[in-house]
């Protein structure tokens, strides 16, 4: 690692508040084979970026988990059977993986099917080995396009969800692919066509994976059919029932009966 990055590992493992980092070490020691790990980055043996992301996601799940159950109530789940293969399971996800967005949706995905359901083990298992496949982006979208269908009877305009994220300016500098778009205030305004390519590969990845499909709308009368071909036949981008199980484990919106008692 380079200075700059050791300096900044070691103030994360050091800024760590005691309780904070005596759970992660629980949650680590539950697996005896990579339990002292954590150990040797404060010591001072810095791991490399891959262990260092695996350490960033024990300390963050060790947050995320104090904040809602009581020690007895971590110490029982992490004796039930499941519990040290699921948690072996994502660090090993988290030591490979980059991004803030990915490491949280898997610290979520862990919260729910370690601690919040443990009966569904093997939904969970299934879960962490497509988000072992998902980047950053793959994740973003698939969020916003389960936003969206909540808010639209599960329907997304496929254009529509082709363009999230895709930011318009007013100068074609700097972008690989310049595309005129309708003009704002009169103005003229471009998008990135590398932009949209990225998210139709990304859309027909997390399609293959049967995370979502395009549905055609119904075939319109003769009446309504118009001679612009592109309003004929609109595809609609639908969150299968596997995404909606990915969503909802990595949603932070658990079903907890209560926040466990703040401290006197």
């Amino acid at each position: 690692m380079a200075t700059d990055q050791k300096t900044e590992y070691a103030h994360q493992l050091t800024s760590v508040h005691q309780p904070i980092y005596n759970l992660a070490m629980m949650l680590m020691n539950s697996i005896p084979a990579v339990g002292p790990a954590i150990a040797w980055g404060a010591a001072g043996v810095f791991p490399d970026p891959g262990l260092a992301a695996r350490d960033q996601f024990i300390i963050g799940l060790a947050e995320k988990i104090d904040a809602f159950l009581e020690r007895e109530q971590i110490e029982t789940a992490l004796r039930q059977e499941p519990a040290p293969a699921l948690l072996s399971y994502a660090m090993s996800i988290a030591s490979r993986s980059f991004g803030q967005e990915k490491l949280e949706a898997l610290r979520n995905a862990t919260v729910n099917g370690v601690f919040h359901s443990p009966q569904n083990v093997n939904l969970t298992a299934l879960v962490f080995g497509i988000l072992d496949r998902l980047t950053d982006g793959h994740i973003s979208m698939l969020k916003e396009i389960g936003s969206q269908a909540n808010a639209a009877n599960n329907y997304v305009p496929w254009d529509r969800v082709k363009m999230l994220g895709v930011v318009v300016r007013s100068s074609p500098d700097g972008m690989k692919s310049p595309t005129n778009v309708l003009p704002i205030d009169g103005k003229e305004s471009f998008v990135d066509g590398r932009d949209i390519e990225t998210n139709e590969i990304l859309l027909a990845d997390m399609a293959s994976l049967g995370l979502i499909e395009e549905r055609i709308a119904a075939v319109p009368s003769v009446q309504e059919w118009s001679t612009d071909a592109s309003r004929n036949l609109p595809g609609y981008a639908v969150v299968t029932p596997k995404g909606r199980l990915v969503l909802e484990h990595i949603s932070d919106e658990t079903t907890w009966s209560a926040p466990k008692s703040p401290p006197p």
